[in-house]
């Protein structure tokens, strides 16, 4: 349920131009410190109008293997003794790799490389930095350079403080964890600044976004005085729920990894701008809002998923036209205001948002697509939006609308 920004929203603002190209160079040393850095980054992007025809998939269900269990023998991988610990459940293979360009590289397990069965095991794919891995490999891998083998390296990752501290956060009502460790933030390799005081992550998180991102490994670094501190990460990458702010980071960060690769120097200078500008929101807070008819419904349960599926937020949907799904920022900002002024079409929308347990994608998160309804709201005809919403989809799929 990550996000994250190696999000399939990244791959469409990557199509629009809004960043330039990328690859992924030579070797580059993962470690929190930042390591040795490849000066490609990611593998070759020189732009994006030849697309890949991955597909990525846009509906998951629940894992029914996200805490491990014993007496499985239909667990599945990849047919390499190396990687013989990484373990995929039969539901995620079929919904998460059996559509994309990589599933033939998996294989039932059996003999030496299945586990046994006596031994409790967890699905690697409920793993939040596991399934983030795979949209990586699936929408900012153009020159496949990177191989199905960065899923098992992922899973492998263990820092030597252990997980995140906030890994195990089930809500956004819940306060950030805090802990003693040494901590990492974001530094100008070249003049050794590291411009965002107080902005802390944990060395877990920073190994995992090294290993999906080489291109700004040596954008991160110890924050100096190197010792340990109590601080907080500030990320969230729970199984349990998705979290918008570490969504958000996660598709920032995606954007320096590409920025950097074609500059050909590590650079998280948009995640700075962009911190900078949306200080984080106060975690646990906001009561009910005035809703219809004199009662109350609840806040928006996130901000908007935008081009990544969700199983966990909320969104709007209207009869005739169940694609058309809207999450609850992006209603509250088109559609609620046209239905408050009459507006038949907007009032066909259910106002009661609800969360799609096969997961969702935002359809008017885009300016295009907005005015796609803009248009529909003015000529009535509704096989205009209808069109539109399945070539979004379409394209959706593709991962490069």
């Amino acid at each position: 349920m990550p996000f994250r920004s190696f999000l399939n929203s990244l791959a469409q603002d990557l199509q629009g131009g809004a960043l330039g190209g990328a690859g992924r160079g030579g070797g580059y040393g993962y470690g929190a410190g930042g390591g040795g850095f490849g000066a490609g980054g990611y593998g070759g992007y020189g732009g994006f109008s030849q697309p890949p025809p991955a597909q990525v998939p846009q509906a998951t269900v629940p894992c029914p293997r996200q805490q491990p269990q014993a007496g499985h023998q239909d667990w599945i991988g990849l047919n390499d003794p190396r990687f013989a610990t990484f373990n995929v459940c039969p539901s995620c293979y079929n919904s998460s790799i059996r559509p994309t360009p990589y599933a033939n590289s998996f294989v039932t397990k059996g003999g030496a490389l299945a586990p046994p069965p006596h031994v409790a095991v967890r699905c690697d794919m409920s793993r939040f930095w596991v399934k983030t891995a795979s949209l990586v490999l699936l929408t900012m891998n153009q020159d496949r350079q990177l191989d199905i083998t960065l899923l098992p390296r992922v899973a492998g990752i263990r820092a030597q403080e252990g997980d995140c501290p906030n890994a195990q956060l089930a809500s956004e009502q819940q306060p950030l964890a805090v802990a003693q460790r040494t901590w990492y933030t974001a530094q100008d390799p070249q003049t050794g600044a590291q411009p965002l005081a107080g902005w802390t992550v944990c060395a877990s998180c920073v190994l995992n976004i090294q290993a999906c991102c080489p291109a700004i490994a040596a954008a991160f670094a110890p924050v100096q005085p190197a010792a340990p501190r109590e601080a907080s990460c500030a990320m969230v990458p729970s199984d349990r729920y998705d979290d918008a702010r570490t969504m958000e980071m996660l598709q920032q960060i995606g954007g320096c990894a590409v920025t950097a690769a074609l500059m050909r120097r590590p650079s998280l200078s948009q995640l700075v701008d962009w911190l900078r500008a949306n200080p984080p929101r106060q975690r646990g807070g906001g009561g009910p809002v005035p809703g219809l008819m004199g009662g109350t419904q609840p806040q928006p349960n996130g901000l908007c998923p935008r081009n990544y599926p969700s199983t966990t937020l909320r969104c709007h949907t209207m009869p005739g036209l169940f694609d058309f799904t809207v999450c609850e920022q992006c209603y509250a900002d088109v559609i609620k205001p046209d239905a408050n002024r009459g507006v038949e079409l907007a009032r066909q929308f259910d106002p009661n948002p609800a969360v799609m347990p096969s997961g969702f994608t935002c359809q008017l998160y885009s300016d295009r697509m907005r005015r796609v309804w803009s248009e529909t709201v003015s000529s009535g005809n509704l096989e205009h939006l209808r069109q539109k919403v399945g070539r979004q989809r379409l394209n959706s799929a593709q991962a490069w609308a």
